[in-house]
């Protein structure tokens, strides 16, 4: 979900590269900042019960337009049942 709380007008792309999403945000004006989502503790589980489970945690970090890092913050956690077995089988 994304929400706009600018008086800005922006444009998002986004696209599905070889083995990430890939995206940009177009706008007016240059930003100050630039920004990546960073995905942390990517983990898959095998449960008791049968099924599998999804942890991992998103982080934005925020770059200045020289390339430094600034400072970075989480943005969500995700605990999820998965719906469908994540691991592929062998033969």
């Amino acid at each position: 979900m994304l929400r706009n709380d600018t008086s800005e007008t922006f444009q998002l792309r986004i696209r599905v590269g070889d083995t990430h999403f890939e995206g940009a945000i177009w706008g007016e004006t240059e930003p100050a900042f630039r920004y990546e989502a960073v995905e942390r503790e990517a983990e898959m589980r095998g449960e008791y019960w049968g099924g599998y489970t999804r942890h991992n945690r998103l982080v934005r970090q925020v770059f200045s337009r020289e390339g430094e890092l600034l400072w970075e913050e989480q943005v969500a956690e995700n605990h999820a049942i998965m719906m469908y077995s994540p691991f592929l089988e062998g033969k």
